[in-house]
């Protein structure tokens, strides 16, 4: 039997792998190109972060802060350890704001004066204005294309300043002692605890309490001076200075609690109220557009709880947004702050009731006074009305109609949206508060707003009371914003 020779292939694969070979090489080439340049973009990136965060830090609303801010931008720059070489300096890469927007105005250290200085909380750095820096010589990117150029890769960043997430309007705490309790007599057995005098689930209109007097005591308080350093007052209390840190729900500081000096000063201005809608939803025409909605943006649930349909309680409850003012026994309070029946009022007296939390029972044996919450059936006890039928609850979902997922208890907003926005941490002033523009802070109370803000001639911020801020709920600095 005669074999048929093998065939000879090898001349062929020769060729086919050399005719292979340099695309290979240029796209091994390309991707070493690529990783060159995104490290470059990471190192540019992180060193505009840097630069940003550590400018915004300086900042404290006077011309002393910007030129700290520069210099310790400057430092940051050309002592970057990321880099082989120290970066060179330029002053245009950095900008000072009042807004973190980039269509806002942007001031150069050195066009800012005293006026400007005091409403600039952001600081710019952009890398692609320093001399030569970012730089990426593609070697295999630039064989494909002789007459390019080396990449330039560039970072930008804006940050705001160091700042804790407490309003700058305080109210006074209704009872200066932290723990008591409240008998709803009548009834037996349902001794509730109180927090400074205020009732958790009951909604009270921020603006227009005072446990001391019949007159509506609300306080200002100064966002960006703080004990022991001076106030200044023309600065830092004028409307354009103190809109953003309302929008934001931020005050200038590192930290807030009990024992805190504040300088305030009354009333806090009911021109400023509406900047508290930048939490409600823009496309529904209720929130203050003069808020940066990338600073101040919607919370994620946008429900308004005013004339809210009633889905946990009888229908007549829901129209009103927190509970009726009183002030019979001489101190401007609300129906759900007195004991027994009081005349005239009905199931729409105590307005929208448990949007955000239940109360709890007083146990004398803990710390706190926290017992366990009252159930749903206990309503018609804890709020007494003179006419109509006593509170009931159709309420079947778990959590607090903030917290529930379904429709009829919640709305999502139509942009970008933040969860607890709508949640004021709000300080709890020691009253009545002496003359010479300092307060103690005996605690910070947390409030959820309940329905849009309103200004003059009717101002009210109505919030119900949801605790105090422990440990479990904790303040945290506000995160600054990185625009990339």
């Amino acid at each position: 039997m005669r074999l048929r020779p093998a065939s000879r292939q090898d001349g062929a694969f020769a060729v086919i792998f050399g005719m292979l070979l340099v695309p290979l090489l240029l796209a091994l080439g390309l991707a070493v190109d690529l990783s060159i340049a995104y490290t470059r973009r990471t190192d540019m990136q992180d060193l505009a972060d840097s630069v940003a965060l550590g400018a915004a830090h300086m900042l404290d609303g006077s011309v002393a802060g910007v030129a700290a801010a520069v210099a310790r931008a400057q430092a940051i720059t050309t002592h970057n350890q990321q880099f082989a070489t120290d970066i060179e300096w330029t002053p245009a890469a950095l900008a000072f704001s009042s807004t973190a927007s980039d269509s806002g105005s942007w001031y150069a250290a050195g066009a800012v004066d005293a006026s400007i200085a005091a409403t600039l909380r952001y600081a710019r750095f952009d890398t692609s204005q320093l001399a030569n820096s970012g730089l990426v010589d593609a070697f295999f990117s630039r064989a494909l294309d002789s007459g390019g150029m080396p990449a330039r890769i560039v970072g930008r960043a804006i940050a705001g300043a160091s700042a804790v997430q407490v309003m700058p309007l305080a109210i006074c705490a209704l009872n200066n002692s932290a723990v008591s309790s409240r008998s709803n007599a009548p009834a037996v057995g349902m001794a509730e605890l109180l927090e400074f005098g205020f009732r958790r689930g009951v909604s009270y209109n921020l603006l227009n309490l005072n446990p001391n007097g019949t007159v509506a005591r609300s306080y200002l308080v100064n966002p960006v001076d703080f004990p022991p350093n001076a106030s200044d007052l023309a600065s830092h209390h004028s409307l354009a200075a103190l809109k953003p840190f309302v929008c934001n729900g931020t005050l200038a500081t590192a930290s807030v609690g009990a024992g805190s000096t504040l300088y305030v000063e009354a009333p806090f201005p009911p021109a400023l109220a509406t900047a508290l809608n930048s939490r409600f939803d823009p496309g529904a025409g209720t929130a203050d557009s003069s808020c940066d909605t990338l600073m101040a943006p919607p919370d994620a649930n946008v429900r308004n709880y005013l004339g809210y349909p009633g889905t946990w309680m009888s229908a007549a409850a829901a129209n009103r947004a927190s509970a009726l003012p009183d002030s019979s026994t001489g101190a401007l309070l609300n129906v759900a702050q007195l004991d027994g029946v009081v005349a005239g009022t009905d199931n729409s007296s105590y307005g929208t009731l448990w949007a955000f939390a239940r109360p709890l029972r007083y146990n004398a044996g803990a710390a706190d006074g926290a017992g366990l919450p009252f159930a749903y059936a206990d309503w018609q006890k804890l709020y007494l009305v003179q006419t109509g039928p006593a509170l009931a609850s159709s309420y079947t979902a778990s959590p607090m109609p903030y917290n529930a997922g379904s429709q009829l208890k919640q709305q999502s907003s139509a942009v970008t949206s933040l969860f607890a926005r709508r949640i004021l941490n709000v300080p709890l002033l020691s009253c009545p508060v002496a003359a010479g523009g300092t307060a103690t802070v005996l605690a910070v109370g947390r409030f959820l707003l309940m329905s849009p803000a309103t200004g003059a001639p009717s101002p009210g911020v109505h919030a119900e009371f949801g605790g105090l801020v422990t440990a479990a709920t904790a303040l945290k600095p506000a995160a600054v914003a990185l625009l990339q």
